[in-house]
């Protein structure tokens, strides 16, 4: 999907849709975790853990046995730099950077708050494996929105869904409750990535920076996010409580959906930025 000659189709002919077709199962991916936990329960870590690592050899070799196309004119690293100085790659961003850090902090005390309740490692990773189902069959759909009613409608729409879902978290004193409520968080959340990033790649298309650049600076908002979320809102929780972390990302999700009310959909949303 980022190799230099992979050209997605134009936004307004099924991009996000194919976008989220993608992505869905990278979402499954990074929800996997919790999953693979409740394996390694009853596999153990050793077995479990090897057999991830012997599907990510093969991978790697299918990858390096691949060919994949030469660009015909290749870019400098240094036009990433220049592409953060556009407005909408840095909404684009931090569209993908928010729900990293909310899908790091849900990741690490949803699990726990779950086991405070009484359930097992089995429970809670038949609970992601639920959450990541839904998000993977909701990602193509929400591309289809962001298709035909611009990147900013379902946008503000996980924006509003997420903030909601998170100041609800904190409160659930019965683990199937709080089961259904990780499952609807886990989808909020997850509705950011789609329209997030085809703005990044509508940009990519106007201004010609490669996609490859494109998906990087995806990733470079996804990882640290995804670290931070998990780091940060750990550590707070630890020394607060469960409710100021979520409250936290509630608080920014509203922030950004006020700064997100300035911008309109156009049919050339970049010609007043080139």
């Amino acid at each position: 999907m980022g190799s230099p000659g992979w050209s997605p189709p134009h936004p307004r002919h099924g991009g996000g849709q194919l976008i989220g077709s993608a992505f869905g199962a990278a979402v499954v991916g990074a929800l996997f975790g919790p999953v693979l936990g409740a394996v390694a329960s009853f596999a153990g870590t050793g077995p479990t853990f090897g057999a991830v690592a012997g599907v990510a050899l093969v991978l790697a070799g299918v990858a390096a046995a691949s060919r994949a196309p030469t660009p015909q004119r290749p870019q400098p690293v240094s036009v990433i730099a220049h592409a953060l100085r556009v407005r909408r790659i840095q909404i684009g961003v931090w569209l993908c950077l928010l729900p990293a850090l909310l899908f790091g902090t849900l990741s690490v005390l949803a699990p726990l708050r779950l086991s405070h309740l009484g359930w097992g490692a089995a429970a809670v990773g038949a609970t992601y494996l639920v959450s990541a189902a839904f998000e993977a069959a909701g990602a193509p759909l929400i591309g289809r929105v962001s298709d035909r009613r611009g990147r900013f409608t379902p946008l503000r729409g996980a924006l509003v869904a997420s903030a909601l879902v998170t100041v609800l978290l904190p409160w659930p004193a019965n683990a199937w409750l709080l089961a259904v409520l990780v499952v609807c968080a886990g989808s909020a959340f997850a509705f950011f990535w789609t329209p997030a990033m085809s703005l990044v790649t509508d940009v990519a298309e106007e201004r010609g920076l490669d996609y490859g650049y494109a998906f990087a600076l995806v990733n470079m908002a996804w990882a640290p996010g995804q670290a931070g979320g998990a780091a940060i809102g750990g550590a707070v929780a630890s020394a607060t409580s469960d409710a100021v972390s979520y409250f936290g990302l509630a608080a920014l999700c509203l922030a950004t959906l006020a700064a997100l009310s300035r911008y309109r959909e156009t049919t050339a949303p970049l010609a007043a930025e080139r």
